[in-house]
């Protein structure tokens, strides 16, 4: 997985029983470095990865913790993404 495709990750993205990441979607930076969501480049950039274990309770994790950032800081939290906080809140543009 591309870190844009990483970064693009929403909840719905993940399914959690059968261990699987859909990618349909990645991230990237326009002139005025704000983030922007866009398919792949190509008809194969769209795929599903399957996941170990380890990693599909990571990712829970990260959602569950999500979840805690939205009640207690509300607005300053984009709520679909499980990662972008970690970039440049303020510039994003979905």
């Amino acid at each position: 997985m591309r870190i844009g495709e990483l970064l693009a990750l929403k909840v719905s993205d993940i399914d959690f029983d059968a261990s699987q990441i859909s990618i349909t979607k990645t991230i990237s930076s326009d002139t005025d470095s704000r983030f922007e969501l866009h398919k792949p480049k190509t008809t194969t950039g769209n795929r599903i990865i399957s996941v170990d274990p380890d990693t599909i309770n990571l990712v829970s994790t990260l959602t569950k913790d999500k979840k805690r950032m939205i009640l207690f800081l509300g607005s300053m939290v984009v709520p679909n993404l499980i990662l972008l906080e970690q970039l440049h809140y303020g510039k994003i543009k979905l």
